[in-house]
């Protein structure tokens, strides 16, 4: 596992440097093109919480539901973007099924490919995180340490929604053709839809939108969910 984490790591490396010394001008401007869409983002968020901010306590209470729904929407879209990236590498490569016929043990196969799906699925969401935390830290003047102890407790979480989008790809595998799954999902976000639709519709009161009776608020903030 080792040799192959190495090998990968090299292979990304040696790809990287080829691609910067053959396109040295390109390289930079993706470099800084990179570095201003981090500063874009996080003059946004922070323009955002000032606002919210300036509003005072109604302001404090939509920042924690903030918190909540980050989190929701993180778990979800962690697991999804696993899901599609474990089948793609584990069942449609041509390199799991070389690695199979190799004196390899499958459960050390699909554990490689779930670190590697994992890490390509958790990458953008972390980086989002962490500017998003630096920019909470910054706004209440919180100590610079504080993006770093939550990147150590945020790994847990993605962990637990890695393995969620491992299940969910497993089960539709087992018990579902993609075809019927893909209708199943569509159904299923619509069926949301609708009903948010439906809710926002009858309740406009910002107060109401505001409170713990809103479905993804409660949803959100569910004690036994990795997510609340």
């Amino acid at each position: 596992m080792i040799n192959f984490i190495r090998q990968r790591y090299q292979g990304a490396s040696n790809l990287i440097s080829i691609y910067f010394t053959n396109h040295p001008l390109r390289s930079i401007a993706i470099f800084l093109s990179i570095s201003i869409a981090i500063l874009a983002i996080y003059a946004t968020i922070w323009t955002g919480f000032r606002f919210l901010i300036g509003l005072g306590g109604m302001g404090s209470v939509i920042i924690e539901h903030l918190f909540y729904l980050l989190f929701l929407i993180m778990f979800f879209m962690v697991a999804l973007s696993f899901a599609i990236l474990y089948y793609n590498l584990s069942f449609r490569s041509k390199e799991t099924k070389f690695l199979i016929n190799l004196p390899i043990k499958i459960k050390k196969v699909s554990f490689l490919r779930f670190v590697e799906s994992s890490i390509l699925a958790e990458w953008i969401p972390l980086a989002g995180f962490i500017i998003f935390i630096a920019v909470y830290s910054n706004i209440n003047n919180l100590t610079p340490l504080i993006s770093l102890f939550s990147f150590v407790y945020i790994i847990p979480f993605l962990i637990i929604a890695s393995a969620a989008g491992y299940l969910f790809c497993i089960a539709i595998l087992k018990f579902m053709s993609l075809k019927k799954g893909a209708i199943a999902i569509f159904i299923l976000l619509s069926v949301i839809m609708l009903f948010y639709r439906y809710h926002k519709i009858n309740n406009n009161n910002i107060f109401y939108l505001l409170s713990e009776e809103v479905i993804f608020f409660k949803i959100s903030r569910l004690w036994f969910l990795p997510f609340s």
